[in-house]
This record gives C-alpha cells, sequence and structure tokens, in this order.
C-alpha cells in the first residue's frame, strides 16, 4: 500500500502525511486490507493519538491472522496509551507466545505491568530483556531501580 501511495506521488515522507492521514488516506482508497496493512493502519492511527481507530485496525488485522504477534503487540500499546494496563498485559502475553525472541514486546509488558503496580512481574521482564539485548540501557535502569524497590521491601 505504501508503494502504490507513492505511484500515485504520495509520497509521505516527513511532514507530508501524519500516520493518522495516511491511515485514513489507505482506508478511503482501498477499503478492506489484509493483517499486515491493518496493522500498518493501526500503528499510523497510534502514533496520530487515534487508539478507539488504531484498536479497530488491529482488530481487523488479528482477526485476519490469529498467529501475527506485532498487531497484538500494536493492540498492546494503543491498551497502554488508554492506561487499561490489564488488557495490554493480555495482548503483550499473546505477542510474546508467538515470538518469544522479542525484547521490545517484553519490555512494553513490564512497563505495563508497572502500570498495574505489579513490580516484581515488571521486575521479571525487565530480566528477560536483558538476557536477550544485554545492551538495552532502559531495561537495565528499570530492571536495577526495581531490584533496590524489590530488596527494600523485603526488609
Amino acid at each position: 500500500a505504501l508503494a502504490y501511495g507513492r505511484k500515485l506521488g504520495r509520497g509521505w515522507g516527513p511532514g507530508e502525511l501524519s500516520g493518522g492521514e495516511q491511515a485514513k488516506y489507505l482506508r478511503r482508497s482501498f477499503g478492506t486490507f489484509p493483517e499486515a496493512d491493518n496493522a500498518m493502519i493501526g500503528n499510523g492511527y497510534l502514533q496520530a493519538g487515534h487508539s478507539d481507530e488504531a484498536i479497530e485496525a488491529l482488530n481487523n488485522a488479528i482477526r485476519h491472522d490469529p498467529t501475527f504477534a506485532k498487531a497484538y503487540f500494536l493492540m498492546g500499546m494503543a491498551r497502554s496509551c488508554r492506561d487499561e494496563y490489564g488488557l495490554a498485559i493480555g495482548h503483550y502475553s499473546q505477542a510474546i507466545a508467538l515470538r518469544p525472541e522479542k525484547a521490545g514486546y517484553y519490555f512494553c509488558r513490564a512497563r505495563a505491568f508497572e502500570g498495574m503496580r505489579q513490580p516484581r512481574h515488571a521486575f521479571e521482564d525487565y530480566a528477560r530483556v536483558l538476557m536477550l539485548e544485554p545492551e538495552h540501557e532502559g531495561a537495565r535502569i528499570r530492571w536495577r531501580q526495581l531490584r533496590d524497590q524489590l530488596e527494600q521491601a523485603t526488609r
């Protein structure tokens, strides 16, 4: 779909169309989409701050292909943006079940666990991130902070 947009002279470079505008253009132009296009549209809506539209597009992607991990991951992000951390954790967990090698999936689930005030689960997910990507600075910082917090809580 992006290549098609370029053929029409819509380059979508910086400043041309926002993520939400891209998604709206694609929706008007193509009607129904395979799972990857729905995920791209959902991501566009998500980046533009339109979580309702993102969730609708991502639900379509998941309905079309229930094994599409990226759609579950993006759905988790959309739910996190709405502070729906329990739902987000469920979506991140589904993405992880499908693609357990993706450190970013664990990182975002850890953030959602923190939103739910479940530091032990967050700590465990940050540890998984560091096993997969030892140089992940954000996970390292949060892992250390939660380690210290959990140690103080047990004293």
